[in-house]
């Protein structure tokens, strides 16, 4: 039997075990937060946003499925996998994905965007189908100077620690189709690291002093 942290795989530890295992053990197996940038705060406001559809000029042209971040818990053969889709639709099983930040996506990039597959296949798993065609959509973004005043004159501080991230109202949107051949592929993945973190959780508890409770996330 497979044992890992929090008991199923999501995308992100997938991910981070595949980029950076001592990250990896410091965030699942001693529970020490990840650091959030201002890009990734500012990322998941518009997520909430989107969800409480509260939009602007550029989120009302943001394309998108019937539902807003959507659960999805399923199983890859006996491991058990969470995901939270940006948006879906349930009745084509369609995936939309939504990406903020100021380096700029492209086809090539978006091709090679490992979640997506990842997505897809969990889509499959829960429904038994999916939609090949998966879209996403990049909102670009800036960092902007804080407005401030002193001795009555109005500037922009121009420190980059305190520059405010926004939206720029440029979007592009790509798709990309996952075949049965990419999904194949990673549950195989999934299985596999399924394995390697069962094994090397088992060895770092042998050295814990003590068990670490793991806290839920989002991913």
């Amino acid at each position: 039997m497979v044992t890992i942290p929090k008991g199923r795989i999501s995308y992100s530890m997938w991910h981070l075990w595949h980029t950076n295992k001592t990250q990896f053990r410091k965030r699942y197996y001693e529970n020490i937060p990840s650091f959030e940038t201002r890009e990734s705060i500012f990322g998941k406001r518009i997520a909430k946003m989107l969800e409480e559809k509260k939009y602007d000029s550029t989120l009302a042209k943001v394309p998108r499925g019937k539902k807003t971040e959507f659960e999805i818990n399923t199983h890859i053969g006996d491991i058990p996998i969470r995901c939270y889709l940006d948006s879906f639709t349930e009745k084509t099983k369609s995936l939309f994905e939504i990406k903020t930040g100021r380096i700029r996506w492209n086809q090539k990039r978006v091709n090679m965007h490992d979640q997506l597959v990842f997505y897809a296949m969990a889509i499959q798993a829960r429904f038994g189908s999916y939609d090949p065609f998966t879209l996403l959509c990049w909102l670009e973004t800036e960092l902007v100077g804080r407005k401030e005043t002193i001795g009555g004159i109005d500037f922009e501080n121009d420190d980059q620690r305190d520059k405010l991230v926004q939206l720029t109202g440029r979007m592009m949107v790509w798709t990309r189709k996952i075949t049965p051949r990419q999904i194949n592929k990673m549950k195989k993945s999934v299985w596999q690291t399924a394995q390697e973190i069962n094994n090397d959780w088992e060895e770092w508890k042998k050295l814990s002093p003590a068990p670490v409770a793991i806290k839920d996330e989002i991913v």
